[in-house]
């Protein structure tokens, strides 16, 4: 690894993960359009529902399957 890089490690966690999540499909034609209006979703549904006592940074996770022969996904 380079200077700078982290190893990961393995935690354990006795308290549950509370996440607020969204999901949709895209395409490269229409994924800057659509990233804008399903960020003011999370944000809204985020800030109604926010988790208590949230630690800063907060993290989020992206992960995109299907990616089809459409170029979507």
């Amino acid at each position: 690894m380079g200077k700078g890089e982290l190893t990961p490690k393995i935690v354990i966690i006795d308290e549950p993960i509370k996440a607020v999540g969204l999901s949709m499909r895209t395409g490269m034609k229409t994924v800057y359009k659509d990233v804008s209006g399903i960020l003011r979703r999370y944000m809204a549904l985020k800030a109604e529902h926010g988790i208590p006592q949230q630690r800063l940074p907060w993290e989020y996770v992206s992960l995109s399957r299907n990616f089809d022969d459409n170029n979507t996904w």
